[in-house]
């Protein structure tokens, strides 16, 4: 029964230490994601890297999160076309979108948490250009 009460008690201590860890967690999932999707269309169209760090700095600028949420579900969507059969891209546009909120107009998205998210995607398409297939 002692060590019962121990685990509950851990459990406790835990998930009152749970927002912390598991906030920090989903933020580097999301740069994860973001970067690896960074990467595709870097490696595929390295062309475009200049303009999506001006994309990028475009949508970091704006103030209304409508209009970040806006731009954002569109370029998820543009992308998730450009490599219809990539299961492993699918998932990880699906954690962004998840994650911020993206397809609910009604909660504002956190523009600082952006910014790491965006700067990981910048990241990902200047590796993916200069990746040697």
């Amino acid at each position: 029964m002692k060590k019962l009460g121990i685990v509950v008690l851990m459990l406790v201590l835990m998930s009152g230490c749970s927002g912390l860890q598991v906030s920090d967690a989903n933020s580097l999932a999301l740069q994860i994601a973001a970067q690896r999707a960074g990467f595709y269309v870097g490696q595929n169209n390295p062309e475009i890297v200049p303009h999506a760090k001006l994309v990028a700095e475009g949508i970091l600028a704006q103030e209304g999160n409508a209009l970040v949420k806006t731009a954002l579900n569109l370029a998820i969507t543009e992308l998730a076309k450009q490599f219809p059969d990539d299961p492993l891209l699918e998932g990880d546009l699906r954690l962004i979108v998840s994650a911020l909120q993206i397809d609910s107009p009604e909660i504002p998205i956190d523009l600082a948490k952006l910014h790491p998210v965006i700067a990981a995607f910048v990241s990902g398409t200047e590796i993916g250009a200069t990746w040697k297939k």
